[in-house]
């Protein structure tokens, strides 16, 4: 058997290094974002927010629908005080990590 596998080597390396390859390469590891990052786990990313964050985000809800406007300016003092207003205890810093990350603002 052992003399059956040496001749057959020759004919196997020239397999390998003379075949095509089929698939057209994208990335390294030859997966696109999409194909791991399927769309279900963008879904559960943006729905796994702090409750900071959501608390922030109805304040601001609550606060375009009463003002009727299509933008808000406020400062990070601001939105610390509506949130503190509402029981809840957060610092500047946190906000300032919430608009940065979540949306691309700076403070």
């Amino acid at each position: 058997m052992l003399d059956q596998l040496k001749g057959e080597l020759p004919k196997f390396m020239h397999f390998i290094n003379s075949r095509s390859i089929e698939s057209k390469k994208r990335a390294r590891i030859g997966l696109t974002k999409e194909q791991i990052q399927p769309p279900a786990l963008d879904v559960l990313i943006k729905g796994n927010k702090t409750f900071v964050s959501r608390e922030m985000e109805q304040i601001l809800q609550d606060e375009f629908d009463m003002l009727e406007t299509g933008e808000l300016k406020y400062y990070v003092a601001d939105l610390v005080e509506k949130l503190a207003k509402n029981n809840i205890r957060v610092n500047s810093l946190n906000i300032s990590e919430i608009l940065k990350k979540q949306y691309g603002r700076r403070s």
